[in-house]
């Protein structure tokens, strides 16, 4: 929540608001923000002033966070009126309205850092990346988050005590924040058993001798009401010198993923995007959307269904075959 207040903060220092008195954060005003951040400014003068603009989905959320600022001044009596209760709802991205699914706000709670936008790789998209990429480390995190679905916290927090390779399985127990510290998964889905795919094996065997032998090391996890604990452990996955990683970002290193998309000549998309693959690769190959719930940490099959059900029927090449055929119908 920390981390979601400083951007809703940053947003507004941005145009000038932040250090504006509540008062005249009116619904007008707020509303002529959002639209800017939405259409950016493209015809800037210098490249530094260039900006393409946000999603609806992120404006949406920034917006969010601020109005809980603003009810919260109203209960205090800051202020008598919530301005951001009036704003109006702005229009979903036509850009992309084909693979942005109908969310309610309760979802985006839920999903908290999930990417609405679904933009998957195909496996020769992956294969053009994996080549590209000149970091062997990083090689190996790719094609591990690609083939189990879990967030880039959850795979710079994953230790070899959490790893089962004779039963080909692994448990999430923990997640790596932004701000460096390890804490369990936000909701009690999120600690999960995760099944393993062989090339997710495959990952797991080629660095098991880099980092499977090194000595243990004592973290603090830290739990809700400021309580914390000791326990000794030996991360997977570790950054230069044999050192835990400190960030969950994929790479740290500023343009560095969108040059590999681009020597790659891959369409840019985030990272987190390695796990939409993973769960729309599983639902091409007939998984069921109540195993890939549990394997992804989902209370349901419900966010399964709204974020890839509709994108999956589409673009599976032989669904209308095989839909043909179950009814007894041929072309």
């Amino acid at each position: 929540m920390q981390n979601k207040l400083i951007t809703a903060l940053n947003w507004l220092k941005f145009y000038g608001y932040g250090k504006k008195f509540l008062v005249e954060l009116d619904r007008k005003t707020l509303e002529e923000l959002r639209s800017k951040t939405v259409t950016g400014n493209k015809e800037g003068k210098f490249k530094e002033t260039k900006f393409r603009g946000c999603s609806v989905a992120t404006v949406n959320d920034y917006s969010h966070v601020v109005g809980r600022v603003l009810a919260f001044a109203v209960r205090e009596e800051f202020i008598k009126h919530n301005p951001m209760k009036d704003v109006e709802r702005l229009s979903e991205d036509e850009s992309r309205s084909r693979r942005l699914r109908s969310v309610t706000r309760s979802d985006i709670d839920e999903l908290e850092d999930e990417d609405l936008y679904v933009c998957p790789f195909s496996k020769a998209e992956l294969d053009e990346l994996v080549a590209t990429v000149h970091l062997p480390q990083t090689k190996l995190m790719i094609r591990f988050l690609a083939w189990t679905g879990l967030r880039h916290g959850e795979l710079k927090a994953l230790a070899w005590e959490d790893v089962d390779l004779k039963n080909r399985k692994l448990i999430v127990r923990y997640n790596l924040t932004r701000n460096g510290t390890l804490k369990p998964p936000k909701t009690k889905n999120g600690r999960r058993i995760v099944k393993l795919l062989p090339e997710a094996i495959k990952v797991l065997e080629e660095i098991k001798e880099q980092s499977a032998q090194l000595p243990a090391r004592q973290e603090r996890i830290l739990y809700k009401n400021s309580k914390s604990e000791l326990v000794v452990r030996r991360r997977v996955f570790l950054s230069r010198g044999n050192l835990p990683y400190k960030r969950p970002e994929l790479t740290t290193v500023n343009g560095q993923w969108e040059s590999w998309l681009k020597k790659a000549g891959l369409r840019h998309r985030p990272a987190y995007q390695l796990r939409h693959t993973y769960a729309s690769q599983l639902l091409m190959a007939g998984t069921s959307a109540l195993w890939l719930a549990k394997q992804m940490g989902h209370g349901d099959t419900s966010m399964i269904h709204k974020i890839y059900g509709k994108w999956i029927e589409e673009e599976k090449p032989e669904f209308m075959d095989n839909l043909a055929k179950s009814l007894g119908q041929s072309y």
